[in-house]
C-alpha cells in the first residue's frame, strides 16, 4: 500500500484507464474494512491524476472522481462525496459509455438521498435506469432499485421503500449476487420494517446480515447491522440488547474514523436516554450529534437530531428554546415534503404545548400528527402520540377523551413491547382514578407496577436503571394514595409499596457491585481528581488574593474532563447485565420481628401533596397522614439551613450572639418536631430507640436536633436513620475481616487544621496493634485499604453534588475519592466514620435514589456509617469524635448520643454537636 502511495506522488505509475480502473478497485476492496486506508489511496490517486488531466482522457477522469466519491461516501464525508460525483458525472458524459455513466449515477442518488436532496435525487433515477437498460446491467439496476428505496425511505414512504428493496434483492438473486451490497440490501429492508412495526421480520433480516458478516469477516457490515438493530430492541424495550448493540457498533465506526455513523450513534443513545429518563445527557448528546451532521453537510440527519435535543430541552423545563427548535424543524421537514418527519416533530411540540398548560393548541397539534401516522402506516408512532393526546387531555382534566384517546392502543395490546405496557396501565390506571373507578385503577396500577419491574430487567447499568425508575415512579405513589384514600387503609399495604417506591438505585448497588473500571476511565478520573485539587490550591492560596480568571477556565477544564468521565461510565454500564428480578418487597411483620424491645421504626413517604408516616413497634403498626404538607417543610429546611449557615460564616461569637441565634434556630426545630414527630409520639410511648427512614426532601430534617418546646429530644432518646427498612436484614449477617481492624485516614485541607489533631485521639482510642494511620491519604490508599477493615475514619474535606451526585467526593492527597469508585468495591466494615462537611447529604429526587458520599459506603457493605448532614465546625467535630471512640462500645448510636451531650458543654448551638447522624441498622 504504501509503496503505490509513494509511486502515485512521484507519477512513477501510468495512468492508463486500466490502471486506474485498477487502482480504483484496490481502494473500493478497502472500504469496508479500512476506510481509512482507502480514502487515502483514493486521495493520492485523484492528486496524481489532477496533475495530469490535461493528458487524460474522460474516462480515466470519471474513474479516479468516482473512486473520490466512493470513499468519501464510505467515510462519512459527504458533501466530498457530493463533489466528486458530480465531478465524475460530467466527465462520464463526455464517454459513450452507458455503463460507466449510470453506475456513477446510481452511487450519485445515494449520496443525495442521504444528503436529503430526494427530488434530484429520483430526477437522476430515471436517467440512470434509462442508461442501465440500454447497457443490460442487471446488477447495477438492482442498486439502483436499492438507492430507490433509499430515497422512498429518507421521504417517510416505508412500504414503497420495502418494495422497491424487494425489487432490487429480486435483481441480484437473479444475477447470482450475494455480496456486500446484497447485504446491505437486506439490513435496508430490515430497518423498513422496523419502521412499519413489523419486528419479527425485521429482527429475522437483521441477524440474517450479522451471520453473514461473521463468515465472511466484514467488521463494516456487522457494526451497521447492530446499529440499525439497536432501534429495533429498543422499540421492543430491550434496552439492555440496544445499548449493548450500539456500544459494539460505535467501537467499530470509531476504528474506522466512519463521521457520520460515529454522529448517528451519539443521536441514537440521545433518543435512548431520554426514553430512560435521562434529559440531560441526552440534549447534550443530540447538540453534539447535530453539529456533526452540519459538518458534513448532512440538514435531514441534523434536523431529526435537533428534534431530540428540542425534547430533552423541554423535560428540563427550557420550554422557550424547545419551541423554537421544533418550529425550525417543522418548517424544514414541510419544505422536504417529509411527512413522518414533520409529524414527529409536531407532537413534541404538542408536549411543549402540554408543559405551558396551553392544553387546546397541544390536543389540536397531537391529532394531527397522529393522523399523519396513521395515513403512513406507522404504528409504533401512531401509538406514541396516542399515549401523548391521553396525557395532554388528563392534565386538561378529561380523562373521557384521554380514554378514548387509548383506544388505539388498547386494541393492540398484546404486541406492545414491555415499555408500552407500562405506559398504558399507567394511563389507563390514572384515567380510572380520575373518574373516581378506584377498582379499576388498582388494578391497571397494579400491572403497571408489575411491567415496571419487568422493563427494569431489560435496562443495564445502575444509573440507567435509576433514572427509568424515577421517570415511572409515579406508579407506586399512585397505588400509596388509592390505598390511604380507601374507608380502612391497610397499614402492611401501604408499608410494602412504600418500601417498593424508595431507593431501588441504592438497593440495586448494594446487591451488586458495579465491574471495576479500566485503565482508560481510572486515568480520566484521577486526572479530574488533581484538577480539584488544583482548584482547592488557587481557590485558597497561600498568599495574595484567588485568580478568579483562573479558577473560572480550570472550572471549565473540570466541567470538560466529567462530561468524558460521565459518557465513559455510561458505555460501560451499556455492556452490564441488566436488573435482578425484583422479589416482593420486606414484609411489615418481618420488620417487627428484627425489632428490639426498646425501638420503633418511623418511615415516612411523600404521596402526592400529603406526608404519610408509618410507625411500627414489635407489637404494634400504625400509618397517619401527617397535617403538613412537603412544601411548609421544605420552606422550614431552608430557614434551618439558613440559621446553620449564619453561625458557619462567622464561627466565633461572643455568648450573648451565640444565644440569641440559637433560640432562632430552636423555634424552626420546634415547629418541625411538632410537624413531623409530635403526631406520632402516642404510637411511639415507652420506646428510646427510632429509627427514622425519611423520604425525598427529608433526608435533609435533622431529626436528631429536633426541639419538644423543652429539651432536644436527642435528651430522651437514641436515633438513627436508615435508607430503606430493608436495611434490617442485614442484622442477620456476621462478617469476618481479613485486614486491619482499625483504619484511620485523613487529608491535608486549607481550612482543616485540626484533621492532625483528631486523628491522633481517634488512635488513640484503640489499641495500637491492627490500627493503620495514614495522616494524608492517597486515593489508591483508600481503595486499598477499604474493603478489608473492620472500623474505618476519614477525616477530609467532602463534597456534595447534587447536579451530578457520581462526583460527589471526599478529598485525598492527590485528588479525590468519587462515589463512583465506592460502588465498585465490597466492605466488610462495621462502622465508617466520615468527620467532613455534607456527608450525609443525599440527593433522592422523586424516585428517592439516594446518591451522597454516605449512601455510597452503605451501598458498599458498610453496616453503620456516621456522617454529617451540614458543613462542619473544624474543631467542635474534633471534640465530638473524640467523645464519640471514648463512648463507643458495640452500639454507635448510643455513643454519638452521649457524644453530643458531652460537646454540647463547650460548643452550645446544634451546629456544632449535631451535624451527625448515625445511618444503618
Amino acid at each position: 500500500m504504501n509503496h503505490i502511495l509513494s509511486a502515485l506522488s512521484e507519477s512513477a505509475i501510468p495512468l492508463t484507464l486500466e490502471i486506474v480502473t485498477s487502482l480504483r478497485d484496490r481502494a473500493a476492496s478497502l472500504v469496508l474494512d479500512e476506510p481509512g486506508r482507502a480514502h487515502a489511496l483514493s486521495g493520492a490517486l485523484l492528486d496524481a491524476v489532477t496533475r495530469r488531466d490535461d493528458a487524460l482522457d474522460p474516462a480515466t477522469l470519471a474513474t479516479a472522481w468516482r473512486s473520490r466519491g466512493e470513499t468519501s461516501l464510505f467515510t462519512g464525508h459527504y458533501a466530498e462525496s457530493q463533489d466528486a460525483y458530480a465531478r465524475a458525472t460530467d466527465y462520464a458524459d463526455q464517454v459513450d459509455d452507458p455503463r460507466l455513466l449510470g453506475q456513477i449515477l446510481v452511487a450519485y442518488i445515494h449520496v443525495l438521498s442521504v444528503m436529503g436532496k430526494p427530488a434530484e435525487a429520483s430526477r437522476l433515477a430515471r436517467r440512470a435506469e434509462r442508461l442501465l437498460k440500454k447497457a443490460e446491467d442487471h446488477i447495477y439496476l438492482g442498486k439502483l432499485h436499492m438507492n430507490r428505496g433509499n430515497v422512498l425511505y429518507q421521504s417517510d414512504e416505508y412500504q414503497r421503500a420495502y418494495n422497491a428493496y424487494r425489487k432490487a434483492e429480486q435483481a441480484l438473486s437473479r444475477a447470482g449476487i450475494r455480496d456486500i451490497t446484497w447485504a446491505s440490501l437486506l439490513v435496508n429492508q430490515a430497518i423498513a420494517c422496523t419502521n412499519l412495526s413489523q419486528v419479527e421480520r425485521a429482527r429475522e433480516l437483521f441477524l440474517r446480515v450479522e451471520q453473514h458478516a461473521a463468515r465472511e469477516n466484514l467488521a463494516a457490515l456487522a457494526a451497521n447491522a447492530w446499529y440499525n438493530r439497536s432501534f429495533l430492541e429498543a422499540m421492543r424495550g430491550d434496552y439492555q440488547e440496544a445499548l449493548s448493540l450500539l456500544e459494539r457498533a460505535r467501537e467499530v465506526f470509531e476504528n474506522q474514523g466512519v463521521i457520520d455513523l460515529l454522529a448517528a450513534t451519539q443521536r441514537s443513545r440521545a433518543e435512548m436516554f431520554l426514553d430512560l429518563g435521562m434529559p440531560r445527557e441526552a440534549a447534550a448528546l443530540a447538540e453534539q450529534a447535530a453539529a456533526a451532521f452540519a459538518s458534513e453537510g448532512m440538514p435531514l440527519d441534523e434536523m431529526i437530531a435537533r428534534v431530540l435535543q428540542a425534547r430533552s430541552l423541554g423535560l428540563l423545563g427550557r420550554q422557550g428554546r424547545a419551541e423554537e427548535l421544533l418550529e425550525a424543524a417543522a418548517g424544514f421537514f414541510a419544505k422536504q415534503k417529509n411527512r413522518a418527519r414533520y409529524a414527529a416533530s409536531m407532537l413534541s411540540l404538542a408536549e411543549v404545548h402540554r408543559a405551558r398548560g396551553r392544553y387546546r393548541q397541544a390536543s389540536q397539534v397531537a391529532r394531527r400528527a397522529e393522523r399523519a401516522f396513521s395515513t403512513l402506516d406507522l404504528t409504533y408512532l401512531q401509538h406514541r402520540a396516542a399515549r401523548q393526546l391521553c396525557r395532554i387531555y388528563l392534565a386538561w382534566s378529561k380523562p373521557s377523551r384521554a380514554a378514548a384517546a387509548l383506544e388505539p392502543i388498547r386494541a393492540a395490546h398484546r404486541r406492545l413491547s414491555v415499555g408500552e405496557r407500562l405506559d398504558l396501565y399507567t394511563l389507563q390506571g390514572r384515567i380510572a382514578r380520575a373518574r373516581g373507578d378506584r377498582a379499576a385503577a388498582r388494578r391497571n396500577l397494579r400491572r403497571a407496577a408489575h411491567h415496571l419491574e419487568l422493563q427494569r430487567q431489560l435496562v443495564p447499568g445502575t444509573e440507567f436503571r435509576s433514572n427509568l425508575f424515577r421517570e415511572h415512579v409515579g406508579v407506586y405513589q399512585d397505588l400509596i394514595a388509592l390505598e390511604w384514600d380507601t374507608a380502612r387503609p391497610r397499614c402492611a399495604e401501604i408499608f410494602k409499596l412504600m418500601e417498593a417506591a424508595r431507593a431501588r438505585g441504592f438497593r440495586d448497588r448494594m446487591r451488586r457491585a458495579s465491574p471495576r473500571a479500566g485503565s482508560a476511565l481510572n486515568t480520566r478520573r484521577a486526572y479530574l481528581g488533581s484538577l480539584l485539587r488544583r482548584l482547592t490550591e488557587i481557590t485558597f492560596p497561600e498568599e495574595g488574593a484567588p485568580d478568579a480568571e483562573a479558577i473560572a477556565e480550570l472550572i471549565r477544564d473540570i466541567r470538560h474532563v466529567e462530561r468524558d468521565v460521565v459518557d465513559q461510565i455510561h458505555r460501560r454500564q451499556a455492556t452490564e447485565r441488566g436488573s435482578l428480578a425484583w422479589s416482593e418487597p420486606t414484609e411489615l411483620n418481618e420488620i417487627a420481628r428484627l425489632l428490639r424491645p426498646d425501638e420503633a421504626l418511623l418511615e415516612y413517604f411523600l404521596a402526592d401533596d400529603r406526608i404519610l408516616a408509618i410507625t411500627l413497634t414489635r407489637s404494634d403498626s400504625s400509618c397517619r397522614a401527617l397535617d403538613c404538607s412537603p412544601a411548609e417543610i421544605q420552606g422550614l429546611i431552608e430557614r434551618i439551613r439558613f440559621a446553620q449557615d449564619a453561625v458557619a460564616l462567622s464561627p466565633v461569637h461572643p455568648a450573648s450572639n451565640l444565644d440569641f441565634l440559637r433560640g432562632g434556630a430552636e423555634a424552626i426545630l420546634i415547629q418541625l418536631h411538632a410537624h413531623l414527630i409530635k403526631p406520632l409520639e402516642a404510637d411511639l410511648a415507652g420506646k428510646s430507640r427510632w429509627v427514622v427512614v425519611p423520604h425525598r426532601l427529608l433526608h435533609h430534617v435533622p431529626f436528631e436536633c429536633l426541639h419538644d418546646g423543652s429539651d432536644y429530644i436527642d435528651r430522651r432518646l437514641i436515633i438513627s436513620r436508615s435508607p430503606t427498612a430493608e436495611m434490617f436484614r442485614r442484622r442477620r449477617r456476621r462478617r469476618k475481616v481479613r485486614g486491619v481492624e482499625v483504619l484511620v485516614c485523613g487529608a491535608r485541607h486549607p481550612g482543616l487544621e485540626s484533621i492532625p489533631i483528631e486523628l491522633g485521639r481517634v488512635a488513640e482510642a484503640f489499641p495500637r496493634r491492627g490500627t493503620r494511620v495514614i495522616e494524608d491519604a492517597t486515593t489508591e490508599d483508600l481503595l486499598a485499604h477499604l474493603p478489608e477493615a473492620r472500623i474505618v475514619h476519614i477525616s477530609t474535606h467532602a463534597v456534595f453534588r447534587e447536579d451530578n451526585p457520581l462526583f460527589s467526593h471526599l478529598r485525598t492527597r492527590d485528588g479525590a475519592l468519587f462515589l463512583s469508585q465506592l460502588t465498585e468495591r465490597r466492605l466488610s466494615a462495621e462502622l465508617v466514620a466520615l468527620s467532613a462537611c455534607n456527608t450525609g447529604s443525599a440527593f433522592s429526587g422523586h424516585g428517592d435514589d439516594l446518591a451522597g458520599v454516605a449512601h455510597g459506603f452503605l451501598a458498599g457493605g458498610a453496616r453503620i456509617l456516621l456522617a454529617s448532614l451540614w458543613r462542619v465546625h473544624d474543631g467542635a467535630t474534633a471534640d465530638l469524635m473524640q467523645a464519640f471512640y471514648h463512648h463507643y462500645t458495640n452500639d454507635p448510636a448510643a455513643a454519638l448520643s452521649r457524644a453530643m451531650a458531652d460537646v454540647r458543654r463547650q460548643w452550645n448551638h446544634p451546629f456544632y454537636w449535631g451535624a451527625f447522624s448515625i445511618h444503618g441498622v
